[in-house]
């Protein structure tokens, strides 16, 4: 990944054109590539689970691609030199608000690759006035801002976003702040794609000559920040306070509006989902698509600042791309340990003479563990860089161990809790132990991992569901401790019979999270159409269970009869809220009841 700064972009319509054609082109050889990967991994033929396949095609089927790609470049090439011609007369056309609109989406989703390859779509940092960027140097920017202070308030714009949208449907904020309160605004545009790091580091540089160049003394500095702006901020606090550039001791007020600080669930949705497409290898070619989302689309899945928070991630994600291409690495190097300590060592001359291996960041760890998380954030576990930063945001040093003490003390009156209210249906199984049968084990397990999915599912309706439906926050919760309830009741039955648990417990999690996290996003009524079909599937296996096991197996008849009050609770407080809607009722009715029935089919096979 490049760490260069991005050059300033003054194009008009002519560089537009000629950052679309390389784009063309970009897309074409990409293209070419996915559909070589498909052909490589169907012509090898792997398990629907196996390895994926890196190697490319060979013979005439690769030379074909090659050719594809290369024809691609040259005609690239010359549509580019011919374009470079005329594009100096239409740069001379004044740009539209629409135009930068387009420039700035298109950054915020491939600006990382703009930037990287020099195309002319690349927008450049620039701190501006009016649409324009300022002039460097003392007496040209008093020139550009004759009005301007003491007191200096500086904009920061979100994702896909530019300097000209803080003006809204008449408003204009920062003419309104320097009419009301005397304050002179200045607004940033940035590629909103490049690594948030990498844009805090020019944003802090950028500022600290602005206010070597400042017409007047400035007496205050705030700054305002909207969505990922507020992360590219606080990196720029931190890189202030690592090369001591002056402003961040003027800063005074750091406004946030809608940031991610703690990670956008959007963005870790969709790396669900490209790590859901990469368990097959006939699937994994498609991965790239999701992929094309650019390096700042990436930092918000965690809220990344610094360069170590993505590099950490980006060594994690390699090492598990290196385990798949390569599964049984672990048992050569565990091969390779047993013959050193037998004598044998089969390792490079130089590694044995003692040289020390390089040493490699840290992975895997969580964030704010064994390393400082920069700029201010709602939660205290965000440590800030500067001090100043810290009293802006009113964060206080965590109490040692008094909050661990208190959610352990939470944690274990829920459990005791859960106890009591399943007791009287223990106490009912009990007296039927030793009237257990085969079938009525194997319903159990099942029962067991299909509560366990319904866990996930829930999880991950609660996790989305903060944000497209926070008014059935309570509700879901509440089903959730219920379904946990019924998961510890099934488990416990388990191991008073010794049986395992179903070996589809696993996939009934993860494929429950992944269900609730896709209808969680689209709002209220889909979770409720979820549930119902969920339920709906359920209490009829539960029914058609209960006259299988009745009269042969008590306690499991016992076991499925305390959960059923609930179920249909669930079932009909969901239908409540779908009244007269049949749009998700329709689509997804059939899927997650087909999907249900696979599942519990499935559990009974294995």
């Amino acid at each position: 990944m490049s760490t260069k700064r991005s050059a300033p972009n003054e194009t008009g319509y002519g560089g537009d054109l000629r950052g679309i054609g390389r784009l063309t082109i970009d897309a074409i050889t990409g293209v070419a590539d996915l559909v070589e990967s498909v052909h490589a991994t169907i012509a090898a033929l792997p398990g629907p689970f196996g390895a994926p396949v890196y190697d490319p095609t060979r013979g005439l089927t690769g030379q074909v691609y090659r050719g594809v790609r290369g024809v691609a470049r040259l005609v690239g090439g010359a549509l580019d030199l011919g374009l470079a011609q005329v594009a100096p007369w239409l740069d001379r056309i004044e740009s539209l608000p629409q135009r930068d609109a387009a420039i700035s989406a298109l950054n915020g989703v491939l600006g990382d690759h703009l930037d990287e390859t020099g195309n002319p779509l690349a927008i450049g940092m620039r701190l501006c006035s009016g649409g324009r960027p300022l002039p460097s140097g003392r007496k040209a920017l008093g020139a550009a801002l004759p009005q301007a202070g003491g007191k200096l308030v500086v904009f920061v714009h979100g994702l896909c976003m530019n300097d000209r949208q803080w003006r809204w449907n008449g408003h204009d904020y920062g003419a309104e702040l320097a009419r009301d309160a005397g304050w002179t605004p200045v607004y940033l545009r940035y590629n909103s794609g490049r690594h948030i790091s990498f844009n805090g580091r020019d944003f802090s540089a950028r500022l600290d000559r602005l206010l070597r160049d400042w017409p007047v003394p400035v007496e205050r500095l705030a700054i305002v920040c909207h969505s990922m702006g507020g992360l590219v901020a606080r990196s720029a606090c931190h890189a202030a306070a690592q090369a001591r550039h002056g402003w961040i001791d003027r800063l005074d007020s750091l406004v946030f509006l809608g940031t991610p600080h703690q990670g956008a669930p959007l963005e870790r949705a969709g790396s669900w989902f490209d790590t859901v497409i990469q368990l097959s290898p006939y699937t994994a070619p498609f991965a790239r698509l999701g992929k094309i989302r650019s390096a700042g689309i990436q930092d918000l899945r965690h809220g990344n600042l610094l360069d170590s928070d993505w590099r950490a991630h980006a060594d994690r994600k390699r090492a598990g791309a290196d385990a798949r291409r390569h599964p049984h690495a672990g048992a050569v190097a565990q091969g390779r340990a047993q013959l050193r300590d037998r004598g044998v060592d089969r390792r490079p001359a130089r590694a044995r003479r003692g040289r020390p291996a390089p040493r490699r960041p840290a992975v895997g760890r969580r964030a704010g563990a064994g390393r400082q998380r920069a700029g201010p954030a709602p939660q205290s576990r965000v440590r800030p860089a500067h001090p100043r930063v810290a009293a802006m945001a009113g964060l206080r040093p965590a109490s040692s161990g008094l909050a661990r003490r208190c959610a352990g003390v939470c944690a274990t009156a829920a459990l005791a809790e859960a106890r009591a209210a399943d007791a009287d249906a223990m106490n009912a199984i009990a007296q039927h132990a030793g009237t257990d049968t085969d079938l009525g084990s194997r319903i159990l397990k099942v029962n067991h991992a299909g509560e366990h999915g319904a866990v996930n599912i829930y999880a991950g309706q609660i996790r989305m569901a903060r944000l497209t439906a926070p008014h059935l926050l309570q509700e879901l919760n509440a089903f959730r401790a219920d379904e946990q309830r019924h998961r510890a009741l099934f488990r416990a039955e388990l191991e008073r019979r010794g049986r395992a648990r179903c070996r589809s417990y696993g996939l009934c999690g993860f494929g429950g999270y992944a269900l609730g996290l896709i209808t969680g996003l689209f709002g209220a009524r889909a979770i409720a159409a979820t549930t119902v079909a969920v339920e709906r599937v359920v209490l009829r296996h539960l029914a058609h269970q209960l006259e299988q096991l009745s009269g042969r197996d008590p306690a499991a008849v016992a076991a499925i009869s305390a959960i059923l009050d609930e179920e249909r609770e669930h079932h009909d407080t969901s239908a409540g809220h779908l009244h007269e809607d049949r749009f998700w009722s329709r689509l997804l009715s059939p899927v997650v009841s087909a999907s249900t029935e696979t599942v519990i089919w499935l559990g009974m096979k294995l």
